[in-house]
């Protein structure tokens, strides 16, 4: 998911993301941070990048958590809290919402390796 970008404010901000997925992050948070008004930042990131800062984040999230459940071992809550979600019912209403997948069949598949990172979002 990561994507090289020419632009340093867009740059800096996929850095902040990827840096800290488990971090709130908001539009505005992230404008504050790279030095860019907040719609400046939207139509920029969404212009080079394909989709939204939160969308992106989003995606990034649900990539990681992928990763970690294909590594098993791990209870979903605890993968969910590592890629950023508060509480596996967060997780689960972004997955379904991305991907229709709920995270304990994703968790599955994923191990099964039947599905890969695309299909989870």
């Amino acid at each position: 998911m990561a994507r090289r970008v020419r632009d340093p404010h867009i740059g800096r901000a996929l850095a902040l993301m990827h840096d800290d997925p488990t971090r709130t992050w908001t539009v505005d948070e992230l404008a504050r941070e790279v030095a860019l008004s907040r719609s400046a930042l939207a139509d920029r990131f969404a212009a080079l990048v394909g989709d939204p800062p939160m969308q992106y984040l989003m995606r990034w999230r649900l990539a990681l958590a992928a990763r970690t459940l294909r590594s098993g071992g791990d209870a979903i809550v605890r993968v969910a809290e590592r890629s950023g979600y508060v509480s596996e019912l967060r997780s689960a209403a972004h997955s379904s919402a991305s991907s229709a997948c709920h995270p304990p069949r994703g968790a599955k598949l994923a191990r099964d390796k039947t599905i890969n990172n695309s299909e989870l979002g």
